[in-house]
């Protein structure tokens, strides 16, 4: 696959060096050049400390590239300034986090609805009522309990639909169904990949979990680096 399209997600060049460590070390991830077109849903996988979810704070400019680059349809999202990266995660990304990230004193709905209070948003009705629409199809009833009071099933399917609510051109998940049993986890799975593929978002999706795999037929396997990654 081409590593940089100017119509989709890619990478040339990428590394990543962390902070020294005590033993004097600073560990660097290199990631193999690689390039997917809009539209694909791509699984990244590898063993622990490999930098699986911080190659996706890396696309997501939640991190900065030691060297290289990535390219999100056309534009170096690398090479954006911090406001910039900002209004661009507003406007195109999801990401749904391991962690679920909710707001534990606020309602499923409150929580979804979020992430519009940060900006500008053309239409609050319209995004609302997508809000409301996933949570009917993800099984989540009670919109105004508290995010912590909710299930982990609940919790990731709130996640899921935040990461949704505004139909995003490009979605990141990480480890999605780590967390979960066999049961709410292929129901987080299959509602994450039919939604991104309803919305023609670009999926790249962070997991271990071999049911969620067979979902993608496009993978990426990260490899350790030499030294040891914090």
């Amino acid at each position: 696959m081409s590593s940089v399209s100017e119509t989709g997600l890619g990478w040339r060049d990428l590394t990543l060096r962390f902070r020294e460590g005590r033993d004097g070390r600073a560990p660097t991830l290199t990631f193999p050049d690689f390039g997917v077109p809009s539209g694909t849903a791509l699984a990244i996988t590898g063993p622990s400390g490999c930098g699986k979810s911080s190659l996706l704070n890396l696309i997501a400019g939640l991190a900065l590239p030691t060297g290289g680059e990535i390219r999100w349809q056309g534009q170096t999202i690398s090479a954006l300034g911090e406001t910039a990266r900002d209004t661009w995660r507003r406007i195109s990304l999801g990401f749904v986090f391991q962690d679920f990230h909710l707001i534990p004193e606020m309602g499923a709905l409150a929580n979804i609805l979020l992430p519009a209070s940060f900006g500008p948003t053309p239409d609050r009705a319209a995004r609302e009522a997508e809000a409301r629409a996933l949570c009917a199809r993800f099984g989540l009833a009670d919109l105004v309990r508290p995010a912590g009071t909710l299930s982990r099933g609940e919790q990731q399917r709130v996640a899921v639909a935040r990461a949704l609510a505004h139909r995003p051109a490009l979605i990141l998940a990480d480890e999605p169904t780590a967390s979960l049993d066999a049961e709410n986890g292929a129901a987080v799975g299959t509602a994450l990949v039919t939604e991104a593929a309803a919305i023609g978002a670009t999926l790249i999706c962070v997991t271990h979990d071999p049911a969620l795999l067979a979902r993608f037929e496009t993978r990426l396997a990260l490899m350790p680096p030499a030294g040891r990654v914090p």
